[in-house]
């Protein structure tokens, strides 16, 4: 009887040690800040800021060796030792305590990317990887499997390679590592990191368009370019960039956007970013973000410094246009959040964050059995072949051409389509309501920041 009293008595505290674990790993993995919370993380950060301001936030230097973007954090963001500590997965934990206790970290993206398969594949700021299905869900999944090099490096941020789906990823100690391609040629995250030689003190790395060769930020901020198209190949600096930045991405108008020392999105000049210059005198975005990545609708998600609570915070722009705010989600409406409106596909998005245009830059990669076994690559051929078909009937029309025939049927479903639509976006105007009272709060709170 005893022993069945000590049996029964361990499995309860068994349940309840489950219970509490799994109660404490979706508390600090739901990274949905209350604003209550939010509030007296501010509160606590202003008592506690004067006291910490002048520590030194040195890494250890023998191991991960500081960067101008732990200098441009410092620089910028002096004072703020919770961000600090929150943003920098090596810094010494002796100097992120409070009250002689280790700082309370909270989990959070600094940087994120689109799959083919729609899913968001993001390094949060403990280095490893997590992944939801859609960018508005609440909860992330991970750490996953495998999410960092060696399991001891700590990942800065992650790509995708030219024509071999690799997965890439630089840690923070500055190397090039790659999750090689699965046996079909699909992007495989779950994959164990393989370090890649002739890559070494870099902090960013994308595939340019037009050359399709890999173009990399090195530790001090230059930019340089792949020599061919293998990524094993030797770096050339490019000489016409001058000013250092911390990362690059492509905008839909054909320019590079630049993050700069600030953290701050600025244009390039021209359109051959290459031979030209950080457009200042045009503008910049004002709203300082660590990351960004377009939605469907053209507009921008940003990872946004919110320097009070010590954290990232996943916000949108209101405008399609690189320089406008950035507001949080939940002073967007629904339909932008989940917007029909769909100005660029999948594809785009990928392609304008890594580069890589996931059909024509590996439509040479696998043999036609494997990609037919790919359901990415099929999602992304078809559509290619629905924009084939639709040019194929513009030019049948008589756009651009001498109109051959008409297909009758093709557009009365058209004229149908296009009425059922504009009903729709009236219906949805008239249910849409402006709130004034909610957007002064708006305007606050994009203050505070």
């Amino acid at each position: 009887m005893n022993n069945l009293e000590s049996i029964i008595k361990f499995l309860l505290v068994l349940i309840v040690t489950y219970f509490i674990y799994k109660n404490f790993i979706e508390t600090k993995e739901g990274f949905q800040l209350s604003e209550t919370t939010a509030e007296k993380l501010r509160i606590k950060d202003s008592s506690s800021t004067s006291s910490n301001q002048d520590e030194d936030m040195t890494q250890k230097a023998d191991v991960y060796p500081e960067t101008i973007v732990e200098k441009s954090l410092k620089e910028i963001y002096q004072g703020s030792t919770k961000l600090i500590c929150n943003m920098m997965p090596t810094i010494d934990t002796n100097l992120c305590m409070v009250e002689g206790k280790p700082m309370v970290k909270y989990l959070f993206p600094i940087h994120f990317l689109k799959l083919p398969n729609t899913a968001i594949l993001a390094v949060f700021n403990d280095g490893r990887l997590y992944m939801k299905n859609d960018i508005t869900d609440k909860m992330w999944k991970g750490p996953l499997k495998n999410s960092i090099p060696f399991d001891s490096v700590p990942l800065r941020m992650i790509t995708i390679s030219y024509r071999d789906n690799s997965l890439l990823g630089i840690g923070y100690d500055n190397n090039l590592y790659a999750k090689q391609a699965n046996a079909i040629g699909g992007i495989n995250i779950y994959a164990e990191w393989v370090l890649v030689p002739n890559n070494q003190d870099l902090i960013f790395c994308m595939v340019d368009q037009q050359t399709k060769k890999l173009v990399c930020i090195d530790v001090n901020g230059s930019i340089s370019t792949k020599e061919t198209q293998d990524i094993t190949s030797g770096l050339v600096p490019i000489t016409d960039v001058s000013a250092p930045v911390l990362k690059l991405f492509y905008d839909e108008n054909g320019y590079m956007l630049a993050l700069d020392t600030k953290f701050n999105l600025v244009q390039f000049k021209i359109r051959d970013w290459k031979a030209s210059s950080l457009n200042y005198d045009k503008g910049i975005n004002k709203t300082r973000v660590f990351d960004i990545m377009y939605d469907n609708d053209g507009k921008l998600y940003g990872l946004v410094f919110v320097p009070g609570a010590g954290i990232l915070e996943i916000m949108k722009q209101q405008q399609i246009y690189f320089m406008s705010n950035f507001v949080p989600l939940e002073f967007h409406a629904d339909s932008s959040l989940h917007s029909s409106n769909f100005s660029m596909n999948d594809m785009k998005v990928i392609l304008y964050k890594t580069g890589v245009n996931m059909i024509e830059d590996n439509n040479n990669y696998g043999t036609d059995h494997n990609k037919d076994e790919d359901l990415n690559y099929a999602y992304m051929k078809s559509m290619m072949d629905d924009k084939k078909r639709l040019r194929e009937f513009c030019k049948n029309r008589g756009i651009g051409s001498v109109a051959k025939y008409e297909n009758y049927e093709m557009v009365n479903r058209i004229q149908e389509q296009g009425k059922k639509i504009k009903e729709l976006n009236k219906i949805i105007s008239n249910l849409m309501e402006y709130e004034p009272d909610k957007h002064e709060i708006q305007e606050k709170i994009l203050l505070d920041y």
